[in-house]
Protein backbone atom coordinates (compact mmCIF):
# COMPACT_ATOMS: atom_id res chain seq x y z
CA UNK A 1 0.00 0.00 0.00
CA UNK A 2 2.69 2.60 0.75
CA UNK A 3 4.18 2.11 -2.90
CA UNK A 4 0.97 2.39 -4.41
CA UNK A 5 0.16 6.01 -2.24
CA UNK A 6 4.01 6.88 -2.96
CA UNK A 7 3.51 6.24 -6.95
CA UNK A 8 0.11 8.45 -6.86
CA UNK A 9 1.74 11.11 -4.74
CA UNK A 10 -0.13 11.19 -1.77
CA UNK A 11 2.77 10.69 0.38
CA UNK A 12 3.36 13.78 2.52
CA UNK A 13 6.15 15.31 4.65
CA UNK A 14 6.33 13.32 7.90
CA UNK A 15 7.21 15.60 11.00
CA UNK A 16 6.54 15.39 15.13
CA UNK A 17 4.08 18.11 15.05
CA UNK A 18 -0.01 16.65 15.32
CA UNK A 19 -1.06 20.27 13.50
CA UNK A 20 0.92 18.81 10.40
CA UNK A 21 -1.80 15.81 10.40
CA UNK A 22 -5.21 16.14 9.19
CA UNK A 23 -8.20 13.91 10.08
CA UNK A 24 -8.62 11.15 7.37
CA UNK A 25 -4.62 10.66 6.38
CA UNK A 26 -3.53 7.17 5.94
CA UNK A 27 -0.74 6.63 8.33
CA UNK A 28 1.88 3.54 8.37
CA UNK A 29 4.08 2.89 11.19
CA UNK A 30 7.32 0.61 12.03
CA UNK A 31 6.30 -1.51 15.26
CA UNK A 32 9.69 -3.19 15.40
CA UNK A 33 12.44 -4.14 13.06
CA UNK A 34 10.54 -5.41 9.80
CA UNK A 35 6.91 -4.74 11.15
CA UNK A 36 4.37 -2.70 9.79
CA UNK A 37 1.65 -1.31 10.96
CA UNK A 38 -1.12 0.90 9.05
CA UNK A 39 -4.27 3.07 10.32
CA UNK A 40 -6.45 6.50 9.57
CA UNK A 41 -6.41 9.00 11.55
CA UNK A 42 -9.53 10.81 13.56
CA UNK A 43 -8.58 13.82 15.31
CA UNK A 44 -5.79 14.97 17.37
CA UNK A 45 -3.83 11.49 18.00
CA UNK A 46 -6.80 9.16 17.64
CA UNK A 47 -6.24 6.44 15.02
CA UNK A 48 -8.41 4.24 13.95
CA UNK A 49 -6.91 1.05 13.00
CA UNK A 50 -6.89 -2.89 13.32
CA UNK A 51 -4.14 -4.33 15.89
CA UNK A 52 -5.10 -7.87 17.73
CA UNK A 53 -7.99 -9.24 17.80
CA UNK A 54 -10.17 -6.48 15.41
CA UNK A 55 -10.55 -2.88 14.62
CA UNK A 56 -10.51 -0.21 17.35
CA UNK A 57 -10.17 3.85 17.44
CA UNK A 58 -7.01 4.14 20.04
CA UNK A 59 -6.51 7.35 21.99
CA UNK A 60 -3.19 8.97 21.83
CA UNK A 61 -1.65 6.23 19.22
CA UNK A 62 -0.55 8.53 16.57
CA UNK A 63 3.42 9.07 17.82
CA UNK A 64 3.17 5.90 19.75
CA UNK A 65 5.93 3.95 17.36
CA UNK A 66 7.87 5.62 14.49
CA UNK A 67 5.88 7.20 11.73
CA UNK A 68 7.35 5.42 8.21
CA UNK A 69 4.72 7.11 5.97
CA UNK A 70 1.92 9.63 5.95
CA UNK A 71 -0.25 9.86 3.20
CA UNK A 72 -3.38 12.04 2.36
CA UNK A 73 -5.50 11.42 -0.58
CA UNK A 74 -7.45 14.36 -1.76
Amino acid sequence: MMTYFKRKDYDKSITNNVSDFEPGDIISWELSPGVTHIGILLSGKDVYHNMGPGSTIESDFLFRHRIIGLYRIV
